[in-house]
Protein backbone atom coordinates (compact mmCIF):
# COMPACT_ATOMS: atom_id res chain seq x y z
CA UNK A 1 0.00 0.00 0.00
CA UNK A 2 1.55 3.26 -0.90
CA UNK A 3 1.47 6.46 0.95
CA UNK A 4 1.56 10.05 -0.08
CA UNK A 5 4.70 11.89 1.54
CA UNK A 6 3.56 14.35 4.56
CA UNK A 7 4.61 17.38 2.81
CA UNK A 8 3.06 16.85 -0.06
CA UNK A 9 -0.22 16.11 1.73
CA UNK A 10 0.68 19.76 3.49
CA UNK A 11 1.47 21.54 0.54
CA UNK A 12 -2.53 20.01 -1.20
CA UNK A 13 -4.07 20.88 1.39
CA UNK A 14 -2.82 24.61 1.25
CA UNK A 15 -3.62 24.96 -2.30
CA UNK A 16 -7.05 23.72 -1.42
CA UNK A 17 -7.76 25.89 0.77
CA UNK A 18 -6.06 29.39 -1.17
CA UNK A 19 -9.09 27.82 -3.67
CA UNK A 20 -11.66 27.67 -1.43
CA UNK A 21 -10.98 31.30 0.06
CA UNK A 22 -10.57 32.70 -3.53
CA UNK A 23 -14.31 30.73 -4.47
CA UNK A 24 -15.85 32.44 -1.61
CA UNK A 25 -14.11 36.07 -2.04
CA UNK A 26 -15.77 36.63 -4.98
CA UNK A 27 -17.73 39.46 -5.47
CA UNK A 28 -17.07 40.08 -1.28
CA UNK A 29 -16.15 43.73 -0.41
CA UNK A 30 -12.98 44.07 1.91
CA UNK A 31 -14.58 43.92 4.92
CA UNK A 32 -16.81 41.10 4.01
CA UNK A 33 -13.68 38.87 3.24
CA UNK A 34 -11.80 39.86 6.72
CA UNK A 35 -15.50 38.79 8.65
CA UNK A 36 -15.01 35.54 6.39
CA UNK A 37 -12.27 34.83 7.16
CA UNK A 38 -12.20 35.39 10.99
CA UNK A 39 -15.07 33.43 11.36
CA UNK A 40 -13.89 30.42 9.81
CA UNK A 41 -10.79 30.86 10.61
CA UNK A 42 -9.80 32.64 14.18
CA UNK A 43 -9.29 29.46 15.91
CA UNK A 44 -6.62 29.07 13.64
CA UNK A 45 -5.48 32.33 13.74
CA UNK A 46 -5.77 32.61 17.64
CA UNK A 47 -4.07 29.50 18.32
CA UNK A 48 -0.85 30.48 15.79
CA UNK A 49 -0.85 34.36 17.61
CA UNK A 50 -0.42 32.06 20.97
CA UNK A 51 2.11 29.65 19.40
CA UNK A 52 4.23 32.70 18.42
CA UNK A 53 3.56 34.61 21.58
CA UNK A 54 5.07 31.75 23.47
CA UNK A 55 7.85 31.31 21.06
CA UNK A 56 9.21 34.80 21.42
CA UNK A 57 8.38 34.33 25.25
CA UNK A 58 11.17 31.65 25.22
CA UNK A 59 13.05 33.02 22.95
CA UNK A 60 13.61 36.71 25.14
CA UNK A 61 14.14 34.96 28.62
CA UNK A 62 16.75 32.73 27.02
CA UNK A 63 18.29 35.73 25.82
CA UNK A 64 17.63 38.02 28.92
CA UNK A 65 18.41 35.24 32.08
CA UNK A 66 22.00 36.06 31.69
CA UNK A 67 21.81 39.71 31.70
CA UNK A 68 21.37 40.54 36.00
CA UNK A 69 24.15 42.20 37.41
CA UNK A 70 26.49 41.42 39.40
CA UNK A 71 25.17 42.96 42.65
CA UNK A 72 27.85 43.91 45.17
CA UNK A 73 26.40 45.18 48.95
CA UNK A 74 29.04 47.16 50.61
CA UNK A 75 28.11 47.85 54.42
CA UNK A 76 30.75 50.64 55.37
CA UNK A 77 31.13 54.78 56.56
CA UNK A 78 32.13 55.41 53.03
CA UNK A 79 30.87 58.90 51.66
CA UNK A 80 29.02 59.36 48.61
CA UNK A 81 31.74 60.20 46.61
CA UNK A 82 33.62 57.45 47.55
CA UNK A 83 31.04 54.96 46.38
CA UNK A 84 30.51 56.84 42.58
CA UNK A 85 34.10 56.33 42.45
CA UNK A 86 34.20 52.55 43.20
CA UNK A 87 30.59 52.28 40.76
CA UNK A 88 32.53 54.36 38.10
CA UNK A 89 35.55 51.47 38.50
CA UNK A 90 33.03 48.78 37.94
CA UNK A 91 31.22 50.74 35.20
CA UNK A 92 34.30 49.13 33.22
CA UNK A 93 33.65 45.87 33.43
CA UNK A 94 32.51 43.77 30.37
CA UNK A 95 29.38 42.89 32.59
CA UNK A 96 26.82 44.94 34.61
CA UNK A 97 27.87 45.16 38.02
CA UNK A 98 25.40 47.30 40.52
CA UNK A 99 26.85 48.40 44.07
CA UNK A 100 24.21 48.92 46.95
CA UNK A 101 26.06 50.50 49.77
CA UNK A 102 24.78 50.72 53.13
CA UNK A 103 26.00 53.97 55.66
CA UNK A 104 27.17 52.28 58.83
CA UNK A 105 29.55 54.24 61.47
CA UNK A 106 31.46 53.04 64.34
CA UNK A 107 29.33 49.16 63.68
CA UNK A 108 26.00 51.36 63.81
CA UNK A 109 23.67 51.58 61.34
CA UNK A 110 21.17 54.98 61.80
CA UNK A 111 17.71 54.52 63.49
CA UNK A 112 16.28 55.04 59.41
CA UNK A 113 18.57 52.34 57.94
CA UNK A 114 16.19 49.47 59.11
CA UNK A 115 14.42 49.30 55.76
CA UNK A 116 17.98 48.82 54.21
CA UNK A 117 18.35 45.66 56.86
CA UNK A 118 15.33 44.46 56.09
CA UNK A 119 16.07 44.69 52.52
CA UNK A 120 19.30 42.97 52.76
CA UNK A 121 18.18 40.37 54.95
CA UNK A 122 15.79 39.34 51.80
CA UNK A 123 18.22 39.64 49.11
CA UNK A 124 21.10 37.64 50.74
CA UNK A 125 17.99 34.96 51.37
CA UNK A 126 16.89 35.09 47.56
CA UNK A 127 20.35 35.06 46.27
CA UNK A 128 20.34 38.61 44.77
CA UNK A 129 24.10 39.45 45.84
CA UNK A 130 27.19 37.90 44.81
CA UNK A 131 29.86 39.90 47.15
CA UNK A 132 29.92 40.97 50.26
CA UNK A 133 31.79 43.59 51.79
CA UNK A 134 31.71 44.23 55.50
CA UNK A 135 33.96 43.89 58.20
CA UNK A 136 35.26 40.52 60.08
CA UNK A 137 33.27 41.37 63.37
CA UNK A 138 29.75 41.61 61.44
CA UNK A 139 31.36 38.35 59.33
CA UNK A 140 31.72 36.01 62.24
CA UNK A 141 27.99 37.10 62.98
CA UNK A 142 26.58 35.84 59.80
CA UNK A 143 28.74 33.00 59.84
CA UNK A 144 26.64 31.62 62.73
CA UNK A 145 23.57 31.96 60.64
CA UNK A 146 26.14 29.99 57.50
CA UNK A 147 24.57 32.80 55.02
CA UNK A 148 28.58 33.55 53.98
CA UNK A 149 30.35 30.57 51.74
CA UNK A 150 34.23 29.20 51.68
CA UNK A 151 35.36 31.25 48.78
CA UNK A 152 37.10 27.74 47.64
CA UNK A 153 33.56 26.69 47.85
CA UNK A 154 32.01 28.98 45.77
CA UNK A 155 34.82 29.96 42.84
CA UNK A 156 38.03 28.15 41.36
CA UNK A 157 40.37 29.69 43.75
CA UNK A 158 42.93 29.10 41.17
CA UNK A 159 42.14 31.52 38.88
CA UNK A 160 42.81 34.40 41.57
CA UNK A 161 45.91 35.45 43.64
CA UNK A 162 45.68 37.13 46.89
CA UNK A 163 48.69 37.35 49.07
CA UNK A 164 48.16 35.12 52.59
CA UNK A 165 48.36 38.25 54.35
CA UNK A 166 45.24 39.48 52.79
CA UNK A 167 42.96 36.03 53.29
CA UNK A 168 40.69 36.06 56.21
CA UNK A 169 40.45 32.49 57.45
CA UNK A 170 37.51 32.04 59.87
CA UNK A 171 37.21 28.46 61.10
CA UNK A 172 40.22 26.98 59.34
CA UNK A 173 38.76 28.17 56.02
CA UNK A 174 39.20 30.87 53.59
CA UNK A 175 36.09 33.38 54.18
CA UNK A 176 37.10 36.62 52.96
CA UNK A 177 39.62 38.63 50.89
CA UNK A 178 41.05 42.60 52.25
CA UNK A 179 38.69 44.77 50.36
CA UNK A 180 41.77 47.13 49.67
CA UNK A 181 43.64 44.60 47.56
CA UNK A 182 40.32 44.87 44.71
CA UNK A 183 41.73 48.15 42.89
CA UNK A 184 37.45 48.40 42.23
CA UNK A 185 37.30 49.09 46.37
CA UNK A 186 40.29 51.20 47.59
CA UNK A 187 38.04 54.53 47.90
CA UNK A 188 36.22 52.31 50.50
CA UNK A 189 36.83 54.29 53.79
CA UNK A 190 38.91 51.84 55.94
CA UNK A 191 39.48 49.33 53.07
CA UNK A 192 41.98 47.33 54.98
CA UNK A 193 39.59 46.67 57.53
CA UNK A 194 36.62 45.42 55.29
CA UNK A 195 37.01 42.05 53.68
CA UNK A 196 35.07 40.54 50.59
CA UNK A 197 33.03 37.72 51.41
CA UNK A 198 30.82 35.49 48.54
CA UNK A 199 27.16 34.54 49.72
CA UNK A 200 26.22 31.10 50.07
CA UNK A 201 22.81 31.97 48.01
CA UNK A 202 25.56 33.90 44.82
CA UNK A 203 24.67 32.92 41.44
CA UNK A 204 26.86 34.75 39.19
CA UNK A 205 30.04 32.29 40.13
CA UNK A 206 31.83 32.60 37.03
CA UNK A 207 31.68 36.63 36.93
CA UNK A 208 32.37 37.06 40.77
CA UNK A 209 35.83 34.88 39.60
CA UNK A 210 36.27 37.94 36.85
CA UNK A 211 35.78 40.47 39.46
CA UNK A 212 38.09 38.84 41.66
CA UNK A 213 41.07 38.11 39.66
Amino acid sequence: MSTRPSGLVTSVCAEGMQVKLKEAFQGMTTKEKVDYVWEYYKGIIIGSLCFLLFIWLMVDGFMSKDEEPVVVTILSRTSLAGIEEIEEAFSHETFDVYVDHIYHENGKIPENGMQSIERLSTSLAVGQIDLFVIDQTMAELMMLEEVLAPIDDMIDTTTIQIDQQDQLILENDWYGIRASTLSELQSLEKSDQLYVFIPATARHVKKIEQLLK
